[in-house]
């Protein structure tokens, strides 16, 4: 368990789990997860006229990863990929054609998942070699939802999972 104590009367504390296994360098499993709380030690006033909150917003209590690599031969290898980001509060301010009010909503949590492949080519009497790879993204395009439109809302309300990503 961590305990960080902000010079603004903040204290963030925590803690990571983490896991990595391996099976005769042919898969390779690597996983984590993250409890933590952000608190201020009062309350702060995120919106005009909408009580103030101790926690931090923007921010998950829980995220994690998982990655299973599988290289099967010296030419043939694959990354699978999974980040988990947690619910969290998010303000939401009016004035975006979507966001009539403002107001502080708790996000639902998501998932993404991706997938690398690699391919080596080894030209003969060559000590170099060829690396091919492919893959996709945020396979099953997973991102918060609940975010404002327009030049005002996109920056104050959107959170990139990529932030809190353990790529492959």
């Amino acid at each position: 368990m961590v305990c960080k104590r902000n010079s603004l009367g903040a204290t963030v504390e925590g803690m990571t789990v983490e896991f990595r296994a391996n099976y005769d360098r042919k898969m390779k499993i690597e996983s984590g997860f993250t409890l933590q709380s952000s608190r201020f030690d009062e309350s702060v006033e995120y919106i005009e006229g909408i009580e103030g909150l101790r926690a931090f917003t923007r921010t998950p209590n829980t995220y994690g990863f998982a990655n299973l690599s599988i290289t099967p031969n010296n030419k043939i290898n694959a990354n699978i990929n999974y980040i988990y980001t947690g619910s969290m509060l998010v303000p939401h301010f009016a004035g975006a054609p979507n966001q009539l009010v403002d107001e502080i909503v708790t996000s639902e949590a998501f998932s993404e998942f991706s997938l690398k492949l690699g391919y080596t080519i080894q030209p003969k009497k060559q000590q170099s070699a060829i690396k091919l790879y492919g893959g996709v993204r945020n396979l099953f395009n997973a991102f918060q939802d609940e975010f404002d439109i327009g030049k005002i809302g996109i920056a104050t309300s959107f959170l990139d999972q990529r932030f809190h990503e353990h790529s492959t």
